[in-house]
């Protein structure tokens, strides 16, 4: 195993393929989760760059690869096993850009920005063996698409859309426009300082843009690396994110004096520690895209936060049971309430007679009636049928 810091000048110069497998899930990065926040990022990149001022490298983020068997003859290729939206989008970003480069007249820029999303080989017979980054079936049509319509306005008739919309219904092909609208509205032609801005971007991106690049050996696991990155360990809280960054802008202002931390670690520390044990008391359900079940996971968190509820689940059943049962209990109970008292038969009758013998105890005629044998007259249920309605009289 090998790891390294690259830049994506020194990821994507090289003449390689960057190949997803079939099981990878297909590009889900979404505007306002990912695109956004990476383009807030890259912007700042070249805006601090304009000003002059001391600018630190961007880190995506890791990816790990995998050794691929060729033949001689044929380009150098890797499995991706993890980091593929990363790569996709940064693709994604690298052609938009180039193709405002080639509408705006910088050719040059274009083309170098075209060498790190295509590969020049031009013996090579495999069908689109020209794009250094190669995603998975399901999106493989909108890829081969946005990468070689040239402009916006070619991505939207390739998908069948009005010039005006923003968006095409592809996940890739939406990525593309807003990257390319992103772009085109920061460089913004018709201002000042056009060129400044974007010799600023063309160096920003490609070399200011850095990610860990882990090379796995013949040796190597990937499957049990792809596990240990992505479905190991305790996810952080909120509140350690929060922590993380105070101490870490207090160290960075303090200039070795100590003062600002020492006095957070006076003052916030224990009220950190009541909300770290009040949100690690709190349930938290799984992500949505990546339901791993109690039994398959390693992490003891995640155990119990599918105990949890699962036994929530269940209480939550069994009172709305419970208070169907009273409530059908209470309907009995009014009903029977509600009913007029039954009129017993007079003396005279020969029915009456032999109903007001069959309903004695001993007294002829003068025993009350029950309220089991409110419903039946007076006379007593026989035997065989109050074993078979034993269960239902439990209300009675």
């Amino acid at each position: 195993m090998e790891s390294g810091i690259l830049s994506i000048r020194t990821i994507f110069g090289q003449q390689r393929r960057h190949l997803v497998p079939l099981y990878q899930r297909p590009y889900v990065w979404k505007r306002q989760d990912q695109w956004e926040p990476l383009w807030d990022d890259l912007r700042g990149l070249a805006e601090r760059l304009l000003a002059g001022k001391e600018t630190r490298p961007h880190f995506l983020g890791a990816i790990v690869l995998d050794q691929v068997r060729q033949p001689t003859g044929y380009i150098e290729s890797r499995w991706v096993i993890d980091g593929q939206q990363r790569l996709t989008t940064m693709q994604i970003v690298l052609e938009a850009f180039s193709d405002l480069c080639q509408e705006y007249g910088s050719k040059q820029k274009g083309s170098a920005l075209l060498a790190l999303t295509r590969n020049q080989n031009p013996m090579e017979e495999v069908k689109d063996v020209e794009f250094k980054v190669w995603p998975t079936n399901s999106d493989q049509h909108g890829f081969r698409t946005v990468m070689r319509a040239g402009s916006a306005t070619e991505v939207k008739a390739a998908f069948d859309c009005d010039a005006d919309e923003v968006a095409v219904g592809n996940t890739i092909g939406d990525a593309y426009l807003y990257f390319h609208r992103a772009i085109e509205q920061w460089l913004d032609l018709d201002q000042d300082g056009y060129e400044e801005r974007l010799d600023a971007l063309f160096r920003a991106i490609p070399d200011l843009v850095r990610m860990v690049v882990i090379d796995l050996g013949a040796d190597d696991d990937a499957q049990l690396i792809f596990e240990t990155l992505n479905a190991r360990g305790t996810p952080l809280l909120p509140v350690d994110l929060v922590k993380n960054y105070l101490f870490h802008k207090a160290r960075s202002r303090e200039a070795g004096s100590g003062g600002p931390v020492r006095q957070i670690l006076v003052h916030v520390r224990p009220r950190f520690r009541v909300l770290a044990r009040r949100d690690r008391r709190r349930p938290q359900r799984p992500c949505a895209h990546r339901r791993v079940p109690a039994a398959v996971s390693n992490s003891q968190t995640t155990r119990r936060n599918w105990k949890s509820t699962s036994v929530q689940r269940l209480l939550r059943t069994r009172g709305r049971q419970r208070r169907r049962t009273e409530d059908t209990y209470g309907r009995i109970v009014a009903l029977r309430r509600r009913l007029p008292p039954v009129r017993r038969c007079q003396p005279e009758s020969e029915g009456a007679e032999l109903l007001r013998t069959s309903a004695g105890d001993g007294h002829r005629g003068s025993a009350p009636a029950s309220p089991r044998r409110w419903f039946t007259g007076g006379a007593r249920t026989p035997r065989k049928l109050r074993r078979r309605s034993r269960s239902s009289s439990r209300f009675w």
